[in-house]
């Protein structure tokens, strides 16, 4: 296949400039974008497809680059150096200004684990990586988006791997005079392609992955081609489309992606078409189109285009930073924090990006930027490494506190004492682990996260007597087979739990098996012998003998059965109840015991279910009950829990305690 080079007969392309032509409608298109993202984080109920505006900076970005490196090749102008020095200086100042600040702001207020995972993302941020590090987080045990506040750079590193890949790509082909048009083509319907296979199967990996998202970029490409090509072929085609009618189009395809994609849809996927190809219809309709004209060519919406990638940078670090550290933050602060964003952003672009990126000694510049990044870069990394240097907040409480919000991870060896194949537990949220040796473990725990977070506690009274305790379970899963799991974190379930059973039904040492669960799980969790329409009675009816033939198999071995289910769902983030700028009303932090059960009646259901099965239950809350009320601080100021869902290793002590003092405590001594 031929390429355009050197064949001046069949191509006549507009190459009179080396850098695309200003077009105040695309700063405007710009300014959409953003808004559509900031309005995503402050009034996400209302704007719930405001993400889609992360997909028209990839359609724009792909455009321009592009025309840049189609008309400096044609040209024989192009040169990597240059591209790669504007590219440092368009991307490089706003990006080190921030990363600077959050890791300054992060020193002084957050606690070591947060600090460490913000440092992580700063290092990753500084080299471009931070979808992959996003991608490799993603899981059952995650922090919640809103508590990373780099957590968007993540399209950015996109960006920049788009960057690297493809004018290498395009100046390879080009230099062996192969066809870009089809090689374009290919490379869309490949990456699309990888986006509709995965985007079930692997949802967050076609949302991180670069592979599945360059086609959004590559279509800005594709257009940038055309548009450069656009004379000589448009002089063999009589007809075309009005541009007023292109802008009506991607209007409305703008529109329906807002309107239509939430949370919940599988993206990109199909619906990423939407504001893609509406962008690819706004930029081709060109500047005179009466939407581009009118509308995109607003003065308010071109100036927040000039401030669109600072303001990007901005406004989700400050909505996140309060999050962490003052809680879910008001509409009203939303507001004032986009506010104080847009300012931030305006003197950025102003003091920073323009004399940056335009003017003399660019050479001298970039050398710096490099080096500054590099230094910004290696911070990040030698501060996560280091734990997020817990030294920063040194008081005996804080240190405590530290510990309280850290978990330990499972251990291969447990994992290949109980034979469990690598695919599954590639696939599966497991814990294993143990202490003692497998010839003195006197108790068993199964179960999902919440019987987990009893280990620690467990584990010192055994240690005591010298005696061995072992804990096999899987995130999201009742410890009975049978069960498929949760899809969205784990699907693995009935896998790992034959496993468990498989082993502990062996051991004849083991006297006591505990299983513990949380009860939203039998709610959530489907049934193989179930149609996925099944109601409530019917899942509790076949759950009742899924119980009912785990215990007789159990107590048929020899075993003590114990059954905790009520571990508790705070309403509150344990870390908003201490204390970073001021000293909180540790009642503040307590959580109504009367409320809990109303939000989880199935526990009564579930008394009954086991105590018929000749199971003791055990009541995990109890462990941390203070009269009426669930205690997230003990009285003296030490964390409970670690998550709004999980015990912390204090609070695994308190219920361990409280369960060898219970109505159970016969099958623990």
């Amino acid at each position: 296949m031929a390429s355009t080079k050197g064949n001046s007969s069949q191509f006549k392309p507009d190459t009179t400039l080396t850098h695309p032509k200003y077009r105040t409608d695309l700063d405007g298109l710009r300014g959409i974008a953003i808004l559509t993202v900031v309005g995503y984080h402050v009034f996400k109920d209302r704007i719930q497809g405001g993400f889609i505006g992360v997909d028209i900076f990839f359609v724009l970005s792909g455009y321009l680059i592009s025309t840049i490196i189609f008309s400096n090749l044609d040209r024989d102008t192009f040169s990597f150096k240059e591209f790669y020095s504007r590219r440092i200086r368009r991307i490089f100042p706003a990006l080190l200004l921030v990363l600077i600040v959050c890791y300054l702001f992060g020193w002084f207020v957050l606690w070591a684990h947060e600090f460490k995972q913000l440092c992580k993302h700063i290092a990753g941020g500084a080299g471009f990586i931070s979808n992959f590090l996003l991608w490799q987080e993603s899981g059952y045990f995650d922090n919640a988006s809103d508590t990373k506040p780099l957590l968007h750079l993540w399209s950015l590193g996109i960006e920049e791997q788009f960057y690297i890949v493809f004018p290498l790509l395009i100046w390879f082909a080009y230099k062996i005079r192969f066809n870009l048009p089809a090689l374009m083509f290919i490379l869309v319907s490949i990456s699309f392609g990888v986006n509709i296979a995965q985007i079930h199967s692997n949802p967050i990996g076609t949302f991180y992955s670069p592979v599945p998202r360059f086609w959004e970029l590559i279509i800005g490409s594709l257009l940038a081609y055309f548009d450069l090509y656009k004379k000589y072929m448009l002089a063999k085609v009589k007809w075309s489309i009005l541009p007023d009618i292109k802008s009506v189009i991607g209007f409305l395809f703008i529109s329906l992606a807002l309107g239509k994609v939430t949370n919940e849809s599988p993206y990109p996927g199909w619906w990423a078409l939407l504001p893609t190809l509406g962008a690819v219809l706004f930029i081709s309709a060109g500047p005179q189109a009466f939407l581009n004209r009118i509308v995109l060519s607003n003065k308010l919406l071109v100036w927040f285009g000039l401030i669109s990638y600072p303001l990007y940078l901005w406004h989700f670090s400050l909505l996140s930073f309060t999050r962490i550290v003052a809680g879910i933050p008001s509409r009203h602060t939303r507001i004032a924090l986009v506010i104080i964003s847009i300012a931030f952003s305006w003197i950025t672009y102003k003091l920073i990006e323009k004399p940056i990126r335009f003017g003399t000694n660019n050479k001298i510049k970039v050398t710096w930027l490099c080096l500054l990044m590099i230094v910004v870069g290696l911070t990040g990394f030698i501060t996560y490494k280091s734990d997020g240097f817990p030294f920063r907040r040194n008081t005996p409480l804080d240190l405590l506190n530290q510990q309280q919000l850290t978990w330990y991870e499972p251990t291969q060896e447990c994992i290949s004492l109980i034979g469990l194949e690598p695919e599954i537990k590639a696939k599966a949220q497991v814990f294993c682990s143990f202490s003692g040796t497998k010839e003195n473990f006197k108790v068993a725990i199964l179960g999902d996260s919440t019987a987990n977070a009893l280990m620690p506690g467990l584990e010192k009274i055994y240690k005591e007597k010298n005696e061995g305790i072992i804990n096999i379970g899987n995130a999201t899963c009742a410890p009975f087979r049978g069960l498929n799991g949760n899809s969205e974190y784990n699907n693995k379930c009935d896998e790992v739990n034959r496993k468990a059973y498989d082993y502990v039904l062996k051991d004849p040492t083991i006297k006591t098996v505990m299983l513990g669960f949380a009860n939203w799980d039998i709610q959530k969790v489907s049934m193989r012998k179930l149609k996925a329409n099944a109601n409530f009675d019917d899942q509790l009816s076949v759950f009742s003998l899924l119980v009912q033939e785990d215990i007789s198999a159990l107590k048929k071995s020899g075993k003590n059965v114990v059954v905790t289910f009520d571990s508790l769902e705070m309403l509150k983030d344990p870390k908003d109840c201490l204390n970073r700028f001021f000293k909180m009303n540790n009642v503040s932090c307590n959580q109504s015991a009367s409320k809990l059960f109303d939000r989880q009646p199935l526990i009564r259901n579930l008394e009954d279910l086991f105590r018929n099965k000749d199971a003791c239950v055990f009541h995990q809350s109890e462990g941390v009950r203070s009269g009426d009320f669930f205690k997230i601080l003990d009285s003296d100021g030490v964390l409970l829990f670690r998550d709004d869902k999980h015990l912390s290793y204090h609070g695994s002590d308190k219920v361990a305690h409280a369960l060898i003092n219970s109505e159970c405590s016969k099958y623990f001594k």
